[in-house]
């Protein structure tokens, strides 16, 4: 009806003149256009509608995506996996190489899983078959079962002697129940702490070393590891204070390595090196101590370290207290090495790195010396941690989005030594880290390493004694030629360690020159690096050991003998 009444109004329209032609289109615009236009705004209105329900379904299916993601991270960073992955999730693309990527962790925990099963499996297929034939035989030859019996017997006997009772001669051992400190030793220690803390008042604190300081000269002290043998270095030290009496407040830096790190942390507090020695002394049982039963239960230390590390924690933060790395009047070094498989990608590896402790530098990237990186296929990964840092545990890589959360210098020193002296088999690991030993037991290059950026090398002097080197009874021949496994595997280590030490001091020897020198005691036999009952014969030896050229290089390094 409207369309007809429109084409009679225009035919009618277009009879006429032109001006009606305005109210045509009036008309037409009255009768169609507001229901268009109204139709228009529905139509507008319900795409807004639709577009909100988008947004809506578009944020939640993007908030669960990043939830999924967070989810994910947070267990792989638990264990130590994806800590390549620097940057917050910016697309989904991210989302699903995260997904890839703990896909791949997780067939590969699969694959191992696996293939521990297929071991146990061929374990049992050889084990089983043989313990058959051995019931058996028992069974049908009652004697050979007697002799059988008496050969286990003996055999436990014999290892409980060797494994369970190592030794009753010195403190430290005991059948049940762990060794404490005697109540008037824990006294002695409480003196000699006090005194040392009130000497280390007068004297101000160790600060960072600036651009001015860098034409003054530099004398270091290194000390090299060696368990028990430490008594070698308070002693040594002792009479070379005597000759000298300035000559450790004169220090500028003291390096340590296992227990010259304890020795470094005491003298850089304040204590004498006699001080030192006497709670050496008090202090190795305690240390050092271990149960027969404990012992037993790990078959010496096949099964576990020899001794559990409490009683050094507990000894390092009686004499250390809760001293940080500021709060030391000297400057420091200890070394370490921090074990970890926290590696990006698909990587499995186990690695060792060096870590160096310092109190006189801070690295512009990280709050110690040593690196969290690793290359691969060209690109340079640095590994971080998203989430906020504990500062008690130092094991933690500082970057430059929590440096001032982590600072070496709010670690305490008892942390960063129990960490440095955690030899592997003597002591369980410390927040992943062990002795220092492992790459170094000189710590003299990692000292030169440290100071060498900040100081002129001609500046530097280098003093570096070592726990003893010990004669052992063992020849080789000539017979080393064709050794095997089972030569080799006793010596190794021991090789490994001295090639080291020597590789350290050919290296400050060529760096210096005769602003170096090495003290290195002969030692007229071995001694166990645990073997508390030692303490005393090495302390004697101690005192017979020529130092005249020891006294000599001091006296050309500036040192004042005392008066006769």
């Amino acid at each position: 009806m409207e369309t007809e009444a429109a084409k009679q109004y225009l035919d009618t329209a277009t009879e006429c003149d032109p001006t009606k032609m305005s109210s045509f289109w009036s008309t037409v615009s009255s009768t169609y256009g507001t229901r268009y236009s109204q139709s228009l705004k529905d139509v507008q209105e319900d795409l807004r509608e639709k577009v909100r329900q988008a947004e809506v379904v578009r944020a939640n299916t993007w908030e669960s995506v990043k939830q999924a993601y967070i989810e994910l991270k947070q267990e792989s960073l638990r264990k130590g996996r994806m800590q390549s992955i620097r940057k917050s999730l910016s697309n989904l693309s991210l989302a699903d190489e995260a997904i890839l990527s703990e896909l791949n962790s997780l067939k590969k925990d699969a694959k191992a899983g696996f293939s521990k099963v297929v071991r146990r499996m061929e374990i049992l297929a050889y084990v089983v078959p043989l313990i058959s034939v051995i019931a058996f035989v028992c069974y049908e030859h009652p004697k050979v079962f007697m002799l059988g019996f008496i050969y286990v017997v003996v055999l436990l006997i014999s290892l409980f002697c060797k494994v369970a009772i190592p030794s009753f001669k010195h403190k430290g051992v005991s059948w049940f129940i762990p060794y404490r400190l005697p109540e008037e030793d824990a006294k002695r220690i409480d003196e000699i702490v006090k005194e040392a803390f009130e000497r280390s008042k007068s004297k101000p604190k160790q600060g960072l070393y600036e651009e001015e300081d860098r034409s003054k000269p530099l004398f270091i002290l290194s000390l090299d590891g060696g368990g028990v043998k430490g008594i070698v270095l308070t002693e040594l030290l002792d009479r070379i204070s005597k000759e000298f009496p300035d000559f450790i407040d004169s220090v500028d830096l003291v390096a340590g390595c296992s227990t010259g790190a304890i020795v470094a942390g005491m003298l850089s507090r304040g204590f004498r090196p006699h001080e030192v020695g006497e709670s050496f002394r008090l202090l190795a049982p305690v240390v050092f101590r271990q149960t027969a039963w404990e012992s037993l239960k790990k078959l010496g230390c096949c099964f576990g370290s020899m001794h559990c590390g409490d009683g050094k924690l507990e000894m390092l933060r009686k004499v250390l207290g809760g001293l940080t790395m500021r709060d030391l009047n000297c400057g420091i070094c200890i070394t370490s090495s921090h074990v970890d498989d926290d590696l990006p990608g698909e990587h499995s590896l186990i690695r060792c790195s060096p870590r160096v402790w310092t109190n006189v530098i801070e690295h512009e990237n990280h709050a110690y010396v040593g690196h969290h990186e690793i290359e691969e296929d060209g690109q340079l990964f640095v590994i971080e941690e998203d989430e906020p840092l504990d500062n008690s545990s130092f094991s933690c890589p500082a970057t430059s989005k929590n440096k001032s959360a982590l600072s070496v210098l709010d670690l305490e020193v008892a942390d960063v030594i129990n960490g440095a002296t955690a030899a592997p088999v003597y002591f369980p690991s410390y927040q992943d880290h062990v002795d220092g030993g492992l790459w170094s037991n000189n710590p003299a290059m990692a000292a030169l390493a440290t100071v060498i950026p900040h100081r002129e090398i001609d500046k530097i002097h280098l003093l570096s004694i070592s726990t003893g080197y010990s004669i052992k009874d063992t020849k080789l021949g000539g017979r080393q030629h064709n050794f095997g496994l089972f030569q080799w595997l006793p010596l190794l280590v021991d090789f490994l360690m001295d090639s080291a030490t020597r590789a350290t001091h050919f290296n400050a020897k060529a760096l210096l020159g005769n602003r170096y020198h090495r003290v290195v005691p002969r030692l007229p036999k071995f001694f166990e690096l645990n073997d508390v009952s030692a303490m005393d014969e090495l302390q004697t030896i101690s005192k017979e050991i020529d130092l005249e050229s020891t006294f000599r290089f001091l006296e050309r390094a500036g040192f004042r003998r005392r008066e006769s």
